[in-house]
């Protein structure tokens, strides 16, 4: 059987890739923007949730009924002849509960990596059915 360190998924906005990979056992992905590629076009979308915020750390918090989906404060960077140089990057939510990336200034003539990382959090206890 065959393993990857990571799949990337080409152009699902124009200009935006889509990068996933398994890191300690968890799956994460990142947005891969092309030089001169616009990331506003990226949104995601909160299909079926209750409620969506921002929290007061950044991390963007989707509502579900039985669980609480929350994605990290986005680590934005790019590579800068060798350095990885860091972008101010942070959640905005539109009209329809959608989110967007708010990106402080950067070198568009150059890839910019988005990164953010995904938690699930039950809302309802798991308990151990051996006990």
């Amino acid at each position: 059987m065959s393993t990857f360190g990571s799949v990337l998924i080409e152009s699902v906005d124009e200009g935006v890739n889509v990068q996933y990979r398994v890191n300690e056992g968890r799956v994460q992905f990142d947005f891969v923007v092309e030089p001169g590629a616009d990331p506003s076009l990226i949104r995601l979308g909160m299909s079926g949730a209750d409620h969506v915020a921002i929290g007061g750390d950044g991390d963007l918090q989707v509502h579900f009924k039985s669980a609480e989906l929350r994605q990290s404060k986005p680590y934005v960077f790019q590579n800068v002849e060798g350095q990885e140089v860091q972008v101010d990057g942070s959640y905005m939510l539109g009209a329809d509960d959608s989110a967007q990336f708010a990106l402080g200034s950067y070198d568009n003539s150059l890839p910019l990596i988005i990164d953010p990382i995904l938690t699930v959090v039950p809302k309802t206890k798991i308990t151990n059915l051996a006990e």
